[in-house]
């Protein structure tokens, strides 16, 4: 039921974003939960739905990460017949040794002909040694620029701040919801840390 799934980032709190298919009239999603690889679950997080367009929901309390490898799963009821459903990811969250600082929020406003610029943390860990970055943009409006830097290092317990340019063509004429993905990946480990980050693009109809 769980079609992947992401960790978004709000200040230095960790939210779960599930995407869930198969969901009917008759099925109620009640929260998502961590699971340990030995079978013990270890939180269990209320959500609540992140776009009325997809089948998106995202946890209202944050995540405690764990510091061993660990799922996620799902919990619902089938209301018809009052029967708990139960549902974990085959994927495997193993903590990185790095980190993302994401402004509290995640958002950006911007409307026809304008440029917004929104940055956000990579920090390496004090126990992690020298390492290579690269960052990349996933962005279903294509309003978002090529991050800047794309591809850089850190030393032991070294921060780097990462921009990403947003831009509205001055033609546009459609209100909407620009969903982008960001993604961090260390080049040594391949290890990586995704966030999203909702730009809200306001049309100005009628105006050149």
């Amino acid at each position: 039921m769980i079609k992947g799934f992401l960790f978004q980032l709000t200040g230095s709190s960790v939210y779960i974003v599930a995407n869930v298919v198969g969901l009917t009239d008759d099925i109620k999603i009640d929260g998502l939960f961590v699971q340990m690889e030995n079978g013990t679950v270890t939180d269990i997080l209320d959500v609540e739905k992140l776009n009325v367009t997809a089948n998106q929901f995202i946890t209202t309390d944050a995540l405690i990460i764990p510091a061993k490898s660990f799922h996620v799963g799902l919990l619902g009821t089938e209301l018809s017949m009052g029967t708990p459903i139960k549902r974990i990811d085959v994927t495997v969250v193993t903590p990185t040794s790095f980190e993302l600082e994401v402004p509290s929020t995640s958002s950006v406003t911007l409307t026809q002909g304008t440029t917004s610029t929104f940055s956000f943390l990579v920090v390496n860990g004090p126990d992690s040694p020298f390492d290579t970055f690269s960052c990349v943009i996933s962005d279903e409006l294509n309003l978002a620029g090529k991050p800047s830097p794309s591809t850089f290092s850190l030393a032991s317990n070294e921060s780097r701040s990462v921009e990403v340019d947003f831009r509205v063509p001055a033609c546009y004429r459609s209100n909407g919801l620009d969903t982008v993905t960001v993604t961090v990946t260390s080049k040594t480990t391949g290890d990586f840390n995704s966030f999203l980050l909702r730009v809200v693009v306001s049309s100005q109809v009628g105006q050149h």
